[in-house]
């Protein structure tokens, strides 16, 4: 599998497609890749108060992780998941390291075969990237279709989020403006 952009929606693209969906599965992976002790080791202790017992979620997804190494992410230039928070992009690359995801940049697209990706390098050299499945996930541009027809028709509103401005994806401002524009809205 090849994912055709490295930004942030690139990365969580990647990471949706790598990681167990299952919160207690990755609490193991991580308690396991830094040699921490389970919680249930503490919490075994009757000192603990019933509701901070960690138990295994019920009907675990049945989302089966795709194995990392056979994914790739490719950016034409920069830094992968540029765009994201700091600290968010630090663990992010981290756990598909981890998982074996390969990245690749510093190339152009030549085009989409059913074998893969070609790709072109800066030295002019190229290379098929083997791929079942392509996803693209570049070219974000702000898409609104909606207000010019509400406006017509008196309708309050407002455009929030990636329909405002897809420079720069950031869940954290959409959010805020999403509630920001709902108190307007609702006064």
């Amino acid at each position: 599998m090849a994912i055709i952009g490295g930004g942030g929606i690139g990365i969580d693209t990647a990471k949706f497609l790598v990681l167990s969906h299952d919160p207690a599965v990755r609490a193991r992976a991580f308690e396991q890749q830094f040699r921490l002790a389970s919680p249930s080791t503490f919490l075994e202790s009757d000192t603990l108060p019933q509701r901070t017992r960690v138990r295994e979620r019920p009907g675990a997804a049945p989302f089966a992780p795709r194995p990392g190494s056979d994914v790739t992410v490719l950016r034409r230039t920069g830094k992968f998941g540029a765009g994201m928070g700091l600290t968010s992009r630090w663990v992010a690359l981290g756990e598909l390291r981890e998982a074996g995801v390969q990245f690749v940049s510093d190339l152009d697209y030549r085009r989409i075969t059913a074998e893969g990706v070609e790709v072109i390098f800066a030295d002019g050299t190229s290379s098929l990237v083997p791929a079942d499945v392509v996803i693209v996930c570049a070219g974000q541009v702000s898409h609104d279709p909606l207000s010019a027809g509400l406006a017509a028709r008196g309708i309050r509103h407002e455009v929030v989020g990636g329909a405002l401005d897809a420079s720069r994806v950031d869940a954290v401002r959409a959010t805020r403006q999403g509630i920001d524009a709902a108190r307007r809205l609702a006064a």
